[in-house]
C-alpha cells in the first residue's frame, strides 16, 4: 500500500484487505502492536477514527470479527 493512501480500520466499515495483510505481515515478522502502530503513523496512514494509530487499534484490526450475541444466558430472565 503506498504511503500516501489514506486508510481506515473501524467498526463502521471492514478493514481493507491490503491493510490487514500488511498488519499481519508486520506482526508475523515479530513487530509489537505498538511498533506496527508507529510504522502506520510514520507512513501517514489514518487509524480507526481517522486519526493516529495506537497499539490497541492494530490489535482490534487483527482480531477475527465475530457476531455479537443479542443476549447471554447470564442476562436472560427466568
Amino acid at each position: 500500500m503506498p504511503p500516501d493512501t489514506p486508510s481506515t480500520c473501524g467498526a463502521w466499515q471492514p478493514p481493507e484487505p491490503a491493510l490487514v495483510a500488511e498488519l499481519r505481515r508486520l506482526r508475523a515478522a515479530g513487530a509489537s502492536f505498538g511498533a506496527i502502530a508507529a510504522a502506520m503513523n510514520r507512513r501517514g496512514l489514518r487509524g480507526r477514527m481517522g486519526g493516529r494509530w495506537f497499539a490497541a487499534t492494530v490489535r482490534l484490526c487483527l482480531l477475527p470479527s465475530k457476531p455479537v450475541p443479542k443476549s447471554s444466558p447470564k442476562n436472560s430472565v427466568k
